[in-house]
């Protein structure tokens, strides 16, 4: 009987060493509603691209937590939404870099007389903190947090209690791939290199990469099976050359999706303050992303009234309600993923939709997550028993 018992035991050990090995990092999604994507993390509680911003989406409840790379001087990766450093950091209190301020053009920002992150060494950059940009925010948070850097941000994720995607953002790649001390090196390089160290290569990691710039989409594409991303211009025709059709049908030959603002794929009209403040129809943008095999992904979601047509009635529920209901949109980018979350059980309520547990994962590789497992072990320990 002794002997019996111990080949059980040494049955179950073998069978949970064997599952752990199998299951280590497999994702496994099962999206039964749109991804909430945070957008710079939870950027409108806590200054967007801080560590506290992107360990709070996760417990507000968002699937990925986004964030904007650039690159430093000694070429390592960090989260800022853009290289000019004012808006987003205490650089004007540092008289030690005063020397530093320049002149420089940034595409779609023309020039700007500003610190740049690329000017600056991690280390360097390390020694500011960052603020909230937007004036109408929560300010008692300025001054306190760091500039992470890229490795951190994909450790907040992978330290999370359940699986959290991440949805880095290449920034300015054919500005910062022609700055001098890239020294021939790529941008685009630099990102898949950190992400292989973390584990991310492959098409069903829970890892999208996204972009303005198409050509350095298709050079990343050229180099990994990771899901990729074109965003569009907020202000771009979605009939102009850049979102006719046969771009389109192009794109999907390449990528897992486009991102488009909110704006595109619902017409505006003004009132007599010229502000977009009322929406009347619905464009067609939706209908031939999803015809062409894409994905969608929108943004920018945001609670405040300036940011919600009149139609919401100041609710961003609301908002997130009728978007939602508009037809298979994969992913939404907002500043506040917990009103998403609330938004998307107020949907559960009506419609039936399932909004918990929406992503699993095996990742600790327990043998007791898999019912087959279980029942395949009762019944072994039955027959060595009997």
């Amino acid at each position: 009987m002794l002997v019996k018992v111990l080949s059980v035991v040494l049955i179950f050990l073998t069978c949970s060493v064997c599952l752990k090995t199998v299951s280590t990092n497999i994702v496994v999604e099962t999206r039964s509603r749109p991804w909430i994507i945070a957008h710079r993390g939870s950027s409108g509680v806590y200054p967007e691209h801080t560590i506290a911003a992107y360990k709070r989406a996760i417990e507000d409840g968002a699937d990925l937590i986004e964030c904007d790379l650039l690159l430093t001087r000694d070429r390592q990766l960090v989260c800022l939404h853009e290289p000019y450093l004012t808006s987003s950091t205490n650089i004007a209190q540092h008289p030690e870099y005063e020397t530093r301020k320049r002149k420089l053009t940034i595409p779609d920002h023309g020039e700007l007389d500003d610190w740049f992150s690329f000017d600056f060494t991690l280390e360097e950059l390390k020694s500011l903190r960052v603020k909230q940009r937007f004036s109408f925010r929560d300010q008692s948070f300025n001054g306190i947090y760091q500039i992470p850097t890229f490795h951190e941000y994909i450790r907040v994720a992978k330290e999370a209690k359940r699986l959290v995607g991440i949805y880095p953002e290449i920034k300015h790649p054919e500005l910062i791939n022609s700055l001098p001390f890239m020294n021939g090196f790529k941008f685009e390089d630099i990102l898949l290199d950190v992400l292989k160290q973390h584990g991310y290569t492959k098409k069903g990691d829970f890892c999208l990469i996204q972009s303005f710039s198409d050509p350095a989409l298709r050079y990343i594409k050229s180099k990994t099976d990771i899901r990729l991303v074109i965003l569009v211009e907020r202000e771009e025709d979605i009939m102009g050359p850049f979102l006719n059709d046969s771009k389109i049908e192009d794109w999907a030959t390449l990528y897992h999706g486009i991102g488009a603002w909110k704006t595109q794929i619902v017409e505006y009209f003004e009132n007599t303050n010229k502000y977009k403040n009322w929406i009347s129809n619905e464009t067609n943008l939706l209908d031939r992303v999803l015809d062409s095999g894409l994905n969608l992904h929108l943004y920018t979601f945001r609670n405040e009234d300036q940011f919600l047509a009149w139609n919401f009635k100041q609710d961003p529920i609301d908002e997130y309600l009728y978007f939602s209901r508009l037809g298979d949109i994969e992913g939404y980018f907002t500043d506040f993923p917990h009103t998403m979350f609330r938004a998307f059980e107020e949907r559960h309520k009506s419609d039936g939709c399932n909004v918990a547990k929406t992503r699993t994962t095996n990742r600790t590789g327990s043998v007791t997550s898999s019912p087959v497992i279980r029942i395949i072990m009762v019944i072994i320990t039955f027959c060595i028993l009997s």
